[in-house]
């Protein structure tokens, strides 16, 4: 009896594992959960095969398809505006489509050469603006100094118009660019951060061609060694002498030579050098300041250039005097003519420089490291006579900076492109690192804020506003001129010219222009 039951129970049993294998197979099993088809439409790419997926798993990313002309750029759900997540679960036949970005060429041409600072924060913005864009290519030109300006008449007299160039608004900077109508008003362009209202009225039509690197860029700026003042046995107040009267900074001068002389061994090299070997230079950073002292007139530069001043008046002459002065008062070092701007630096950073002149964005963090906290800023001291309301009077140029062309806005996907390249030129990673190298002194982003740890030259820097500021000669005298001019003064310091004959040279390099 007992074993009839065994076997009853038994066979129980057996019927129900049997009914349930039955449901178990015609509901597709625990062990045989339904599949469901992921399709992979690359839209004009190579082929990528579908794929089985089990309900509720995810799928596995494809290798990406390639496409000629364009780089790959996800993949979306059939009409979804979002890419598609593939840590997502798969419940149903899912249709995926290939979406992607126009590849496109940006073309710049820039400033700097591969070994100076200015040619190597281009090249590696523009590499790493490319890593992080991966649908832009950059091809890009550099050239420094004269030789960005033939190339800039050249690329335009052949019609081969970058996408962005490197501009300003006077003429040595914007007037190849707006003569040839290729400036357009890029403040629709600007990044969000940015704040226009910083950016100058440059003709006065509202017109804002290329968005500055930062503000106002001061030209004639001398730096001065405050330890190496206390070497020599002078002070603070002999300083403030020097800059207020010429006779003053003669003394100075005598200080440091005598000292010089005392201590040969010291490594001094003269009391007053810039980096002269860069032609420029001469007009740029030390005659800008000079020509308003001693004509009275910070406009002087201006009139002449439209010949409404002469160069081979006295008034001029006087100021190719002061240079002359210089020399033989041994204040001036006369081999400033072959010192390069890397010489010149390393000199002054090394203590062989009582003072140094220079522009505004030669005085950062990463050319002089330490010293920076013992390096204080002025204007060109103090000139023999002229006028006593100029006497400090310092050279101020509007900042250059980038422009999205005319022909950059031709095309959609390169405009787009521009702007992006723009923006990344133009964040505030970079624009506080140009404050650390001293390229900039005045951000134009949006509720700046300095950061703590800033190099001390910075707020120098913030003080230079406070001098009567008059125009940069190369902001209106170009070609010939210009070259003249530059050519001329070097010649004075070397003493093979006399501040007369340089005179009566540039007047005649302007009369030949000008005929021409």
């Amino acid at each position: 009896m007992k074993n009839s039951k065994t076997i009853v129970k038994t066979l129980q049993i057996l019927c129900v594992c049997v009914i349930a294998g039955v449901m178990f197979t015609s509901c597709g099993g625990l062990l045989n959960t339904k599949t469901y088809t992921v399709t992979f439409d690359s839209n004009g790419g190579t082929y990528v095969a579908s794929a089985q997926v089990k309900s509720g798993a995810t799928v596995s990313e494809p290798t990406p398809p390639t496409k000629s002309g364009y780089v790959f750029d996800g993949w979306y759900k059939n009409g979804s505006s979002t890419k598609f997540i593939f840590s997502t679960k798969i419940t149903a036949n899912t249709a995926l489509v290939a979406h992607w970005k126009e590849r496109v060429t940006l073309n710049i041409l820039g400033y700097g050469v591969a070994n100076n600072g200015e040619g190597q924060v281009f090249s590696r913005i523009c590499n790493e603006f490319m890593e992080a864009n991966p649908d832009v290519t950059i091809s890009y030109e550099l050239y420094y100094d004269d030789e960005y300006h033939t190339r800039v008449a050249s690329r335009i007299s052949n019609n081969n118009i970058p996408d962005i160039a490197y501009m300003g608004a006077d003429e040595r900077w914007g007037g190849a660019w707006k003569n040839s109508n290729q400036q357009i008003d890029n403040t629709p362009y600007f990044p969000s951060y940015i704040d226009a209202n910083l950016v100058p009225n440059f003709y006065g039509t509202g017109v804002k061609p290329y968005l500055p690197l930062g503000g106002s860029n001061f030209c004639t700026v001398v730096g001065v060694n405050m330890q190496l003042l206390e070497t020599i046995g002078c002070d603070e107040d002999d300083l403030t002498a020097a800059l207020a009267n010429y006779n003053d900074f003669k003394t100075l001068a005598q200080a440091f030579n005598t000292y010089k002389a005392d201590h040969p061994n010291s490594g001094l090299i003269a009391c007053l050098s810039t980096h002269g070997a860069d032609t420029w230079v001469w007009g740029s950073c030390v005659l800008s300041a000079l020509i308003p002292r001693t004509t009275g007139d910070p406009k002087w530069i201006e009139k002449a250039a439209r010949g409404d001043r002469r160069f081979n008046s006295n008034e001029f002459e006087a100021a190719l005097q002061v240079i002359d002065d210089w020399v033989d008062d041994g204040i001036l070092d006369p081999n400033s003519v072959t010192t390069d701007d890397g010489t010149g630096k390393a000199n002054f950073a090394a203590g062989k420089y009582l003072m140094y002149i220079d522009g505004q964005w030669g005085f950062g963090e990463a050319n002089y490291a330490d010293l920076a906290d013992d390096i204080k800023l002025f204007a060109i001291p103090a000139i023999r006579g002229g006028t006593a309301s100029l006497q400090n009077c310092m050279a101020a140029a509007w900042q250059v900076g980038y422009g999205i062309t005319k022909k950059g806005t031709t095309n959609a996907a390169v405009l787009d492109a521009a702007k992006r390249w723009m923006a990344y030129f133009n964040s505030e990673e970079e624009t506080i690192q140009r404050l650390r190298d001293g390229g900039i002194s005045c951000p134009i982003i949006r509720n700046f804020t300095l950061p703590n740890d800033m190099d001390p030259l910075v707020a120098e820097k913030a003080k230079l506003s406070a001098y009567p500021d008059c125009y940069v000669i190369d902001a209106y005298l170009s070609g010939a001129t210009n070259d003249a001019l530059n050519a001329g003064v070097k010649d004075i310091v070397t003493g093979t010219k006399t501040p007369a004959q340089v005179a009566a040279a540039i007047q005649t390099a302007y009369n030949n222009q000008s005929i021409n």
